[in-house]
């Protein structure tokens, strides 16, 4: 772990690009504002070492503390769909094979922007769960206590209307069951031309959504439109790919990054592990 005095520094930017300790409190799951607060004033007497190590993963070189990123081609073409998304307040849905760096990819935009609000989707998410997450990324959560769940819902919908250039990020949106899904459309009909929304999922998500419109199964129809009818289908990983994660991650003999671009197989998770292996 890093020190915590590099920790705070690397929280200083990590605010100044978020706006506000309150917002950077709400990209991080578990940490509040006011934590966020006395790191700032070094009133660290009271915070606890997993606390320090859940910042650091979220402010230090990246997503990860010992990880650099690499502007592979799903990098460049991700980030330039979310800036598009994001200034256009478009809608579209985006896809790619596991391990191509949708996930790295969101998170490092969520990150380094402002008004950026990225969802990681759950399979095990009911309507409740979807609509709590909403509440979070609203900042609203802990004012909704006690409301019943439509009230809840309404509430998280018009916090999120008054972002400004916001953009909504749904990572694993093809693990939703079918209920979440149809909030998803009453989201949308609510923040339509308000912000930006971008799905990330593989490419199943095209095969259940056109099946189920092909069976008029109930809400299909409706989410297939909202998404534009099709799918944004990222590149792969190439080999150049892997060599420039390599190089970004210190690992730079020739023959060592052939070797892991070729075990990895253009998944970059694979390559992520053969990099610590070489590192050690």
């Amino acid at each position: 772990m890093k020190t915590r005095e590099e920790i705070v520094s690397a929280l200083q930017i990590f605010i100044e690009a978020k706006g506000s300790q309150n917002n950077a409190a709400r990209v991080m799951k578990g940490v509040s504002a006011a934590t966020l607060s006395q790191m700032m004033n070094h009133n660290w007497d009271l915070i606890k070492e997993d606390m320090w190590r859940r910042v650091e993963s979220y402010v230090c070189n990246g997503v990860l503390a010992d990880w650099r990123e690499a502007e592979t081609k799903t990098y460049k073409q991700l980030t330039t769909l979310f800036e598009t998304a994001q200034r256009e307040k478009l809608v579209m849905c985006v896809t790619g094979e596991p391990g191509t760096g949708k996930t790295f990819t969101s998170k490092m935009y969520e990150m380094q922007n402002k008004n950026v609000y990225r969802i990681q989707c759950s399979e095990f998410w009911n309507k409740s769960d979807f609509i709590e997450e909403l509440l979070r990324i609203s900042g609203l959560n802990s004012k909704a206590m006690g409301m019943k769940k439509t009230e809840k819902l309404a509430y998280a919908l018009e916090g999120l209307k008054v972002k400004k250039d916001a953009i909504l990020i749904f990572d694993e949106f093809d693990k939703l069951c079918d209920q979440c899904w149809y909030l998803f459309i009453t989201l949308y009909n609510e923040v339509e031309d308000g912000c930006g929304i971008v799905t990330l999922s593989t490419d199943y998500i095209t095969k259940r959504l056109t099946q189920g419109v092909r069976k008029n199964k109930k809400g299909y129809k409706e989410i297939w439109s909202r998404l534009g009818n099709k799918c944004v289908e990222l590149a792969g990983v190439s080999e150049a790919d892997v060599k420039k994660v390599c190089e970004a991650n210190g690992v730079v003999d020739e023959q060592v990054q052939e070797d892991i671009a070729y075990e990895s197989n253009g998944d970059l998770r694979r390559a992520k592990r053969r990099i610590f292996v070489n590192k050690r």
